[in-house]
C-alpha cells in the first residue's frame, strides 16, 4: 500500500477584523462543501493581496488529490486555538473528508493598527507535519 502525503503551504497576507477570523475558515469550508475546492481557496484569498493564479491552481490541485483518495469534503472542525503572544495566535483544525481528515493550522498576526492578518496557512494529511507534538500527545 502506498503512503500518500500531500502537503500544501499557503502563505497568505490578508487583513481581517478579529471578529471575522473564525468565520473566514468556516465560510471557506461552507464554500468548499457547496461549490468545491477552488471556491474554498478563493474564499480564503478573498481579501488577500496574494492571489497568484499559479498558487491557487496548485492548492486546488492538492485538494483534488486528497478528494480522489479520501472522498468528498464534509466539513471543518477547530481543534485548538493558542495565543502565542499579544499579537499572534495560531488555530489548529481538521478538514474532514468521507474516509479521513487532513490537518491544518492558520497563524494570525495583529498589526499596529489592531487589524488581524492571516500570515500563514498549512494543511497536510500527516498531522505530525502541521500540529505540534504536545497537541498530539495530550
Amino acid at each position: 500500500m502506498h503512503k500518500l502525503i500531500i502537503s500544501v503551504l499557503i502563505s497568505l497576507s490578508f487583513s481581517v477584523n478579529s471578529a471575522e477570523t473564525d468565520s473566514i475558515l468556516l465560510k471557506a469550508a461552507q464554500q468548499y462543501k457547496s461549490s468545491g475546492a477552488e471556491k474554498f481557496i478563493l474564499t480564503l484569498l478573498e481579501k488577500s493581496s496574494f492571489n497568484d493564479s499559479t498558487d491557487v491552481k496548485q492548492n486546488v490541485d492538492a485538494l483534488h488529490s486528497i478528494e480522489n483518495v479520501f472522498g468528498k469534503f464534509e466539513g471543518v472542525e477547530k481543534i485548538k486555538e493558542v495565543t502565542l503572544n499579544k499579537r499572534s495566535r495560531i488555530e489548529y483544525f481538521t478538514l474532514d473528508y468521507q474516509k479521513a481528515a487532513a490537518f491544518g493550522h492558520i497563524i494570525y498576526y495583529t498589526d499596529k493598527k489592531g487589524v488581524e492578518v492571516t500570515s500563514q496557512m498549512q494543511f497536510d494529511l500527516d498531522p505530525w507535519q502541521v500540529l505540534p507534538q504536545n497537541l498530539l500527545s495530550e
